[in-house]
């Protein structure tokens, strides 16, 4: 055999086994990557039954006035969508005595 032909059977069975590997790794990767989706899923489901359960419990909890009302307040146009809380007592600037 020649050197080519040597050269040229070590490089297919090089680029064979690239190719197994590669193959290998994106199937594991496609398992891993349906378990991410599957997990998704199953967080939005339960989500879900657990919003529905908290909108079936709440006409007959104690803060459900307060709830109501802060859910007026929220949609209502004329609110800032941002807040500042007032700044403490202590981020004051007190004046020193003798100035």
């Amino acid at each position: 055999m020649s050197v080519n032909v040597l050269c040229h059977t070590a490089a297919r069975a090089a680029e064979r086994r690239w190719r197994e590997l590669i193959l290998r790794s994106l199937h594991a990767q496609q398992i891993v990557f349906e378990e991410l989706i599957q997990a998704i899923e199953q967080a939005i489901a339960r989500r879900g039954r657990l919003e529905q359960q908290m909108v079936a419990l709440l006409p007959n909890w104690s803060l459900h006035s307060v709830v109501t009302a802060l859910q007026v307040l929220a949609a209502s146009p004329s609110l800032p969508r941002s807040f500042s809380p007032p700044r403490s007592a202590t981020s004051v600037a007190l004046p020193t005595p003798g100035s």
